[in-house]
C-alpha cells in the first residue's frame, strides 16, 4: 500500500480530498458517516475510518489498473471495467444501532410539545467496512466484510477474483439471452408463416366452396333457362326478340357464376370502381 498522499492513485487522492473536506464541515459530535461527492469514489466512512478506506481502495485501485482494468469516477460511484463488463465498487462502514437518548433541548421540547417525540435509535459507524461489487443490469453482486478473523483488506485479491468471475457471468448470461431471443425469433417466424399458411388455406377452402355452390347454382339457372325456352316453344309466351334477349342476359349471368366456364363482362364489374368517389 502506498502510505504517502503523493504516491496514491489519482482517483484515490482525489477522493481523499473530497472526503477530508466534507468531514471538516460536520461538528465534532455528529458521530455520522461521509462521502466526497460526485468527483470522489464511492467511500461512505466515519472520520476514523478515512485513513484506512484510503489505503484499501487505493490497494485496489492499483492492483486493477496492473490488470489492464479501467477504473473510474461517474457520479460519485467507482466504475470499474473488467473484461468489457462494468461494475461498480462501493466501501461503506456498517452502521450500529443504539438506544437515542434525548438532549435537553428535546426534552424541553417534548414538555412543550408531548407529540413531537425524538426517533427511538440513533445509528453509528461501527468501524467495520464492507467492500461490495454491484452489477446494475443483471443482478450480480458480492460483498466482503471486516469480520472477527479478518479484515476487507486482506480480500482484495478475492475482490478482483470476484470481477472476474462477475465478467464471465455476464458474458454467458448475455450469450443465453442472445440464444433465447434467436430461438423466440425463429419460434415466431415460424408461427407466423405457419398462420399465413393456414390463412391461405383457408381461402383456397372458401373459394373451393363458394365454387362448388357457384357451379351448382349455374346449373340450376341452365335448367331453369332451359325450361323457359321450352316454355315459350310450348306456348308461345313473350315476343322472341324479347324472350331471345332475357335468354342471352340470363345464360351470361349462369356463366359468370359458373367456375368452369369463362366469364363474360357485366356492368356489375364496374361496381368497385365507383366506389368511394366524391358525390358532386
Amino acid at each position: 500500500m502506498n502510505e504517502s498522499t503523493q504516491e496514491l492513485h489519482r482517483l484515490v487522492s482525489q477522493t481523499r480530498e473530497q472526503i477530508l473536506k466534507a468531514a471538516s464541515k460536520k461538528k465534532i459530535a455528529d458521530r455520522s458517516c461521509v462521502r466526497g461527492g460526485a468527483r470522489s469514489l464511492d467511500v461512505c466512512v466515519s472520520s476514523a475510518q478515512i485513513d484506512r478506506a484510503v489505503q484499501i481502495m487505493d490497494a485496489l485501485a492499483t492492483s486493477l489498473e496492473k490488470r489492464k482494468f479501467t477504473t473510474k469516477v461517474k457520479d460519485g460511484r467507482t466504475c470499474v471495467t473488467v473484461l468489457g463488463e462494468i461494475f461498480y465498487l462501493s466501501l461503506e462502514e456498517k452502521l450500529t444501532r443504539i438506544d437515542h437518548v434525548p438532549t435537553k433541548e428535546e426534552i424541553n421540547r417534548m414538555a412543550k410539545h408531548p407529540w413531537m417525540t425524538p426517533d427511538k435509535y440513533d445509528y453509528i459507524p461501527s468501524g467495520k467496512l464492507s467492500l461490495k461489487i454491484d452489477k446494475d443490469s443483471y443482478g450480480y453482486r458480492r460483498s466482503w466484510n471486516d469480520g472477527k478473523k479478518r479484515r476487507v483488506e486482506n480480500c482484495l485479491n478475492a475482490v478482483i477474483i470476484g470481477l472476474i468471475d462477475g465478467a464471465f457471468m455476464e458474458k454467458a448470461k448475455r450469450a443465453e439471452r442472445k440464444r433465447r431471443e434467436q430461438e423466440r425469433r425463429e419460434h415466431e417466424k415460424l408461427r407466423q408463416e405457419k398462420q399465413e399458411a393456414i390463412r391461405k388455406e383457408k381461402a383456397l377452402v372458401a373459394k373451393l366452396e363458394t365454387d362448388a355452390n357457384n357451379w351448382h347454382l349455374s346449373r340450376k339457372l341452365r335448367a331453369y333457362i332451359e325450361a323457359v325456352r321450352q316454355k315459350q316453344r310450348t306456348n308461345g309466351i313473350g315476343s322472341d326478340e324479347e324472350l331471345r334477349n332475357w335468354l342471352d342476359w340470363a345464360t351470361q349471368q349462369a356463366d359468370r357464376l359458373d367456375p368452369l366456364a369463362e366469364s363474360p363482362p357485366s356492368v356489375l364489374d364496374e361496381e368497385n370502381d365507383f366506389t368511394g368517389l366524391p358525390y358532386w
